[in-house]
């Protein structure tokens, strides 16, 4: 039974259905929730001599993003869950093994993506890759 639950929001629609599942199983185990929110980095092929002064900008919003996402977590997650969030501005499997080996949870749960392979193969715990659902017609 998952009683401690880690879980990636990064404020995409895939992230978002990550916190529903990992709430469910919150609930079904009178669990609590951790919510970590990556500040995600521009890409290296931003970083030019030419578009070098847009990334301070950019790096800003997308601080601002991930801020905002954390921020509404509370609101979608029900009272009677324990909540703690943080943001992290580490790369995400990076922030994600360093908060597994230094807190006691029992269950990673993220969207399926590139990142899952890589961290369900270092994870110490059991990991849930939630696949994005279809949006509805």
């Amino acid at each position: 039974m998952s009683r401690n639950i880690l879980v990636v929001v990064d404020g995409s629609a895939a992230g978002r259905q990550a916190l529903e599942r990992a709430i469910e199983l919150a609930e079904g185990a009178s669990g609590r929730l951790t919510i970590l929110t990556p500040v995600l980095r521009p890409p290296p092929w931003v970083t030019t001599p030419m578009t070098a002064g847009a990334c301070g900008p950019l790096a800003r919003e997308l601080e601002r993003e991930a801020a905002c996402t954390l921020e509404a977590a509370p609101y979608v997650v029900p009272r009677e869950v324990p909540l703690t969030t943080f943001l992290t501005a580490r790369p995400v499997c990076e922030a994600v093994l360093a908060r597994l080996a230094a807190h006691p949870h029992d269950l990673l749960v993220l969207a399926a993506g590139r990142r899952t392979r890589r961290l369900a193969r270092r994870s110490p715990v059991p990991v849930v890759a939630v696949p994005e659902s279809a949006p509805l017609v």
